[in-house]
């Protein structure tokens, strides 16, 4: 992948943590991608995310991935590892969110 730009990757970001807070739910290609066009992801970018839900999450947004051999889960439509993200037990994470 080639670098994408940091204020997309935040919008997925907060797409990924918002939305299975708010409600979860399938969505589908297009409905992602009109959400991620919605949040400042450049176009030429919106092929590669939806890619990437499509294979981590098949589109749910409030999958949690099988525990990991470290102990860690994935969570939301992009299968976001709580090492990088905040999680709710106060184990390590590399992000001082909380």
């Amino acid at each position: 992948f080639k670098q994408i730009n940091m204020k997309a990757f935040f919008a997925l970001v907060l797409l990924a943590i918002a939305a299975p807070a708010l409600a979860g739910r399938t969505l589908d290609r297009c409905s992602l991608a009109r959400e991620m066009a919605d949040l400042g992801v450049p176009r030429d970018q919106l092929d590669k995310w939806t890619c990437i839900a499509q294979h981590e999450s098949d589109y749910r947004t409030w999958v949690v991935g099988p525990a990991n051999s470290d102990g860690s889960n994935d969570y939301g439509i992009f299968q976001i590892n709580d090492l990088y993200w905040c999680q709710a037990d106060g184990r390590f994470s590399y992000n001082e969110c909380g």
